[in-house]
């Protein structure tokens, strides 16, 4: 695309932005603007997007978008996305979310999130969530472990395959108990001597 074809992709206040008021790498797929409240729609794009405040964004799988707080932004696959405070962000599976606090986030699995405080995030199995505090955390296919850090650096495991409860500071909160998830199998801990265990399995 060239940036005159690109233009007809992004709109300020319900008209195409001008010309002047963004960049575009042809050769690396890279809009650039610090204009706000932008509407960008690259939907079936992989895209490198840095924008200003309160933009709405749609991208394709693959991409990077960077954007002020107060933004909602879609994806794609395999996406890295870096926004401030009051987001709401959709994305595929195997994407990178870091946002500021009272923030909504949904992703699919094997998804790294970071996110702040008073925030909502819903994800799929095998992923990664640091939050600050009074956030909600929902899995939405728990048969495989999600690894979970909120508030006060509080560490949470969740348990694999729609068992009940979750491992915190390695103890299992159903049990009471010591208790390992390794290879998707939760275990009560017997003993250890390093890193060998005896354990028994769920």
């Amino acid at each position: 695309m060239n940036k005159k074809e690109v233009q007809k992709r992004v709109l300020q206040n319900g008209k195409p932005l001008a010309l002047s008021k963004f960049s575009w790498d042809e050769k690396t797929n890279t809009f650039s603007s610090n204009e706000d409240n932008l509407v960008i729609d690259f939907y079936d794009k992989s895209v490198t997007v840095t924008t200003g405040y309160r933009s709405t964004i749609t991208t394709g799988y693959d991409s990077t978008v960077t954007t002020g707080y107060d933004s909602t932004i879609k994806t794609g696959n395999c996406s890295t996305i870096t926004t401030g405070y009051r987001s709401t962000i959709t994305t595929g599976y195997r994407s990178t979310i870091t946002t500021g606090y009272d923030s909504t986030v949904t992703t699919g699995y094997d998804s790294t999130v970071t996110t702040g405080y008073d925030s909502t995030v819903t994800t799929g199995a095998w992923s990664t969530v640091t939050t600050g505090k009074n956030c909600a955390v929902v899995i939405f296919n728990s048969n495989l472990p999600v690894q979970m850090v909120i508030g006060n650096n509080d560490a949470i495991q969740t348990a694999p395959y729609n068992i009940k409860g979750y491992l915190k500071d390695g103890i299992y909160s159903e049990t009471g108990k010591p208790a390992i998830i390794c290879d998707g199998i939760l275990s009560e801990v017997i003993s250890q001597k390093g890193n060998v265990y005896k354990v028994i399995n769920y």
